[in-house]
C-alpha cells in the first residue's frame, strides 16, 4: 500500500498538484545531503595520491587506494586517510599524519628486493600485498600504530595470482602458479592471522612466516586466474577465464576434520562458439 500511495503522490506532485496530495511524497521520500570526497586528494592538503586501482574491505569499512610501490588507506565513514606507505629506494616509509612528512618505520625493517605492487586484499585490520614471490602484511586498524609492516611470507618460484582476506578477516588465502621439479603446480595456501601478528606489535622488525597448503594441484593449459571463498570458510571455487566457448570452475571442501578435498572441476559455457574470442566473454566473478 505504501508503494501506491508513493507512487500516486509522485505522478500528482508531476502535474503540478498542490494541497495534501503534494504532501503525501515527503513521508516516503526525504533525500538528505550526501557528503562526496574526492579520494585522490586529500581535503586541506596539497597532496594528490597516485593511483592505479581502489579496492574496498568485505565490511566496507575500509578501502585503499593503490600505487605502484604505495599505498594509501582509507576510513569509508569519515573519509580521512587511516594511514599511507611506500617503498621509496628500497626502504620502506610510513605516513600516519596526512599533514607531516614521510617516516621510516622503526625499528628499520630489512632491506627486501622491492617490485611493483600485483595485487592487495585487506580487512578491517590488516592490508596484503603482494609483490614478486613474497606477500607483505600491513596493520591498519587507526588505534594500533597504522601503516607498520607486520610480517613478509616468501613463496618460492610462484607467481601470486590472487589475494583474499576470509569474511571474518582471519585467514589470507593465495592463489598461486609455482615451479616444483620442473614442472608448474596450481596452489592454493592459506595464512592465519594469529601467525602474522608479532607479539610486540609496536616495535618488531617483520616477521618471515610461512603459509600453510589447502590444495594443489597439476596445472593444465587453462589456468585458474581467481578464486572465492565461502563465508564460513569450507569452500572454494577457482575459476579459469581464458578466451573461448568454456570456463572451468574448481571446488575445494573442508571437511569436519578440517581437512580440504577437491571435489573437481565443472566446466561452464560463457558464450557461443562464434563470439568465444570477444573480451567481454571473460568470468568475471564468483560468488559461494
Amino acid at each position: 500500500m505504501k508503494l501506491k500511495s508513493l507512487t500516486a503522490s509522485s505522478s500528482t506532485e508531476s502535474r503540478g498538484l498542490t494541497g495534501s496530495d503534494a504532501k503525501v511524497l515527503p513521508a516516503y521520500w526525504n533525500p538528505r545531503p550526501s557528503k562526496v570526497q574526492n579520494l585522490l586528494h586529500i581535503e586541506g592538503s596539497r597532496r594528490r595520491i597516485p593511483s592505479r586501482r581502489i579496492e574496498l574491505a568485505v565490511t566496507g569499512r575500509k578501502a585503499v587506494i593503490v600505487g605502484f610501490r604505495g599505498f594509501w588507506v582509507i576510513d569509508t565513514a569519515t573519509l580521512s586517510v587511516v594511514c599511507a606507505g611506500r617503498f621509496q629506494n628500497d626502504m620502506y616509509e610510513m605516513l600516519v599524519d596526512t599533514g607531516t612528512a614521510w617516516q621510516n618505520q622503526v625499528p628499520i625493517p630489512d632491506r627486501i628486493p622491492v617490485s611493483n605492487f600485483e595485487d592487495v586484499a585487506l580487512h578491517d585490520d590488516f592490508l596484503a600485498i603482494a609483490m614478486g614471490p613474497r606477500i607483505v602484511v600491513f596493520r591498519i586498524d587507526s588505534q594500533e600504530e597504522p601503516g607498520r609492516w607486520v610480517c613478509t611470507c616468501v613463496i618460492e618460484s610462484a607467481w601470486i595470482q590472487k589475494l583474499q582476506f576470509s569474511k571474518d578477516g582471519t585467514q589470507l588465502f593465495v592463489l598461486v602458479r609455482r615451479k616444483k621439479d620442473d614442472e608448474s603446480w596450481e596452489q592454493i595456501l592459506v595464512l592465519s592471522r594469529r601467525n602474522f601478528v608479532p607479539l610486540n606489535l609496536f616495535r618488531a622488525k617483520p616477521d618471515l612466516v610461512q603459509p600453510l597448503l589447502v590444495e594443489e594441484w597439476a596445472a593444465g593449459d587453462e589456468e585458474h586466474v581467481n578464486f572465492t571463498v565461502s563465508s564460513k570458510k569450507d569452500l572454494i571455487a577457482a575459476y579459469t577465464s581464458p578466451s573461448g566457448e568454456f570456463s572451468s570452475v574448481k571446488i575445494l571442501r573442508r571437511d569436519e576434520d578440517g581437512l580440504w578435498n577437491d571435489l573437481g572441476s565443472q566446466k561452464i559455457r560463457k558464450n557461443t562458439l562464434e563470439d568465444s574470442t570477444t573480451w567481454g566473454a571473460k568470468v568475471r566473478d564468483i560468488r559461494l
